[in-house]
């Protein structure tokens, strides 16, 4: 099953330009591998998904998976940058299978 094409709107009543970041986490028995395009390629379970975001900076970050009350797991996760110009932005992703 493939995903549609997904976005969020952020809204901000600065005058001036405003960075932004989100985190996309995902399960620590996950590989994530950025292509030269910028894609990322997610590997879980015999399962390949490709995550992609339009006009914004995308990177893997190191992160922390809270399995339990007293595990801590380290994972990976996908980062988007960017910068709100203008009173009303438009963020697109899509996670696609791939196999």
């Amino acid at each position: 099953m493939d995903f549609p094409v997904n976005s969020f709107i952020l809204e901000t009543t600065f005058s001036k330009s405003v960075p932004i970041t989100t985190s996309f986490h995902v399960m620590p028995d996950a590989r994530l591998i950025q292509t030269n395009g910028g894609d990322i390629l997610i590997s879980i379970k015999n399962q390949g998904w490709k995550f992609q975001c339009k006009n914004q900076d995308v990177k893997i970050e190191n992160s922390l998976y809270f399995a339990e009350k007293e595990k801590v797991l380290e994972t990976t996760c996908i980062v988007v940058e960017g910068t709100l110009k203008q009173e009303i932005n438009k963020i697109t992703w899509s996670l696609e299978k791939t196999n």
